[in-house]
This record gives C-alpha cells, structure tokens and sequence, in this order.
C-alpha cells in the first residue's frame, strides 16, 4: 500500500508569502435578534392562564 502525498512540492501550491499570515477569530453574532410576532398573526381566541376549575358535585364520588 502507498502513501498519499500530503506536502505539498510545486510553488504554486505552497506560496511563500501569503496574503493574509494573520489568524482571525470569527466574529461572535451575540443573541440571535427574534423578530415579534406580527399582530395579524395572533390568535383572537387567547386562553387564559388559569382556566376555570368544573363544577364538581362532593357528593358524587362519596358513594
């Protein structure tokens, strides 16, 4: 079995002088910007946070 050649040999694959030597960290985005919600796409029917408990007869489950 051969090996691959991983050095690179020709000038034109390895430059001498690159462009840009410098690293460069990637710029952090922060948060993400979530746009609002538009208002013809909220539902008319909103529930509400503590909906009403049934009416429960005790006298029922005492049998």
């Amino acid at each position: 079995m051969t090996k691959k050649h991983t050095i690179p040999f020709e000038p034109e694959e390895f430059p001498i002088t690159p462009e840009n030597p410098e690293i460069r960290q990637p710029t952090d985005p922060g948060e993400p910007e979530i746009p609002e919600e538009a208002p013809g796409n909220m539902p008319d029917d909103v529930p509400e946070e503590h909906p009403a408990q049934p009416e429960v007869n005790p006298d029922e489950f005492e049998k």
